[in-house]
């Protein structure tokens, strides 16, 4: 064999076992890649049977691309959420095993039985109290809303008709806020709610969306990474210091809180809560006391949060509950709860789901029927499964 041909197949030895060492390469950080989301998951899942659902969540968000995290992320934020929990102030709705929805209402506040249609809805997984309105959804994605005098209903019930693949909504008096499956925002609102309109273009752009909150004057979204957009009326009125300033710099967050414009509330991965300033600036700039403020530099271990207009739960991991806020009907009289699995808050009275499925009110129940409280049983509580 001639020298020139020895280089040539000298080469293309070479050149084999160097691809070969590529491919090599390549399956070795794949398999290291493989192996480290199997840790985290596993590690992941520790934490769940521990109950530390933030920290699990917070591991879980940063794989990709791999099913059984995405599963058990799904799970977890869905649990707590506490969404098949509904506090209506004058009255508890929740979801029960059959997927139907039972309620307990003070019919002598409204004569009218506002919330009675949502006893024919099936299969529903999400609730949302706007007011005077109960809105769900079902497993299809399919959105319901409790009838409405206002000739605005009718709008409302075609529009909600035509949007599919809803994973989460967030309602209040006009507005209603949907999450699609693909991580993005649906809103609208009534024919007389105009608050939304300002910033319908500013969170069409918003992605990556794993849940939204809502209040007349501000929606707010928790991004997958753990960061939070906002979007606050008060920047249309050219209102400066507003506390999207301030969250803009949050991470590490797994939910969020906000109802009607008073602070905003995250849930952290370590199992902390924080919370937007209790000063904020007033329209001519000067700092003011927020009133709505809400004291939660000593919670941790929480691993739920739910925030009415003028109070504030968190929910612990053993089950028991504190309290922040306004208690003008002792609303926050929760120290003697126990075995809590999701918690509703409100402005008179405080909900709390228990883990056989029955409920426990704090705060001025009015003339809640006894019986009807007693039977909201059989309700659902979620577990994570893996």
């Amino acid at each position: 064999m001639s020298m020139k041909n020895k280089e040539k197949v000298l080469f293309l030895v070479l050149t084999v076992c160097l691809l070969s060492g590529c491919g090599m390469v390549k399956e070795k950080t794949e398999a290291t890649e493989a192996e480290h989301k199997e840790a985290v998951i596993k590690k992941a899942i520790s934490s769940i049977e521990e109950k530390k659902y933030p920290q699990a969540i917070g591991m879980l968000s940063k794989i990709k691309d791999d099913k059984k995290a995405e599963d058990l992320l799904q799970q977890l934020r869905y649990l707590i959420s506490g969404t098949y929990l509904a506090n209506l102030d004058i009255g508890v709705a929740a979801i029960d095993n059959s997927g139907k929805v039972k309620t307990a209402v003070d019919t002598t506040i409204y004569k009218e039985p506002i919330y009675s249609e949502c006893s024919d809805w099936n299969n529903i997984i999400s609730l949302s109290c706007a007011f005077e309105r109960l809105d769900g959804l079902d497993k299809e994605g399919n959105v319901y809303s409790t009838n409405d005098p206002d000739p605005a209903y009718i709008y409302v019930i075609e529009k909600l008709k035509s949007y599919k693949d809803i994973v989460a909504i967030s309602t209040d008096f006009d507005n209603y806020v949907l999450l699609s499956k693909t991580g993005k925002i649906e809103a609208f609102s009534q024919k007389y709610g105009e608050a939304l309109n300002y910033f319908k273009k500013e969170i069409s752009t918003w992605t990556d969306v794993v849940k939204v909150v809502t209040g007349q004057r501000r929606i707010a979204a928790l991004k997958r990474d753990g960061t939070v957009y906002i979007a606050d009326y008060n920047k249309y009125y050219g209102v400066d210091g507003t506390v999207d300033d301030e969250v803009n710099d949050w991470t590490d967050i797994v939910d969020i809180a906000d109802v009607f414009g008073g602070p905003i509330v995250g849930l952290k991965s370590d199992g902390t809560v924080i919370c937007s300033k209790e000063e904020i600036k007033g329209p001519d700039g000067n700092l003011v006391k927020n009133p709505h403020a809400f004291h939660v530099s000593g919670w941790n271990d929480i691993i739920a949060i739910s925030q009415s207009g003028y109070s504030l739960l968190g929910l612990k991991r053993d089950g028991s509950v504190v309290a922040t806020g306004g208690n003008a009907h002792k609303q926050l009289d929760v120290s003697g709860w126990h075995d809590i699995v999701a918690i509703a808050a409100g402005d008179w009275i405080s909900v709390g789901l228990k883990s056989d499925g029955t409920v426990v009110i704090a705060g001025d129940c009015g003339k809640l029927d006894p019986k009807d409280v007693a039977n909201m049983n059989d309700l659902y509580v979620p577990t994570v499964k893996y």
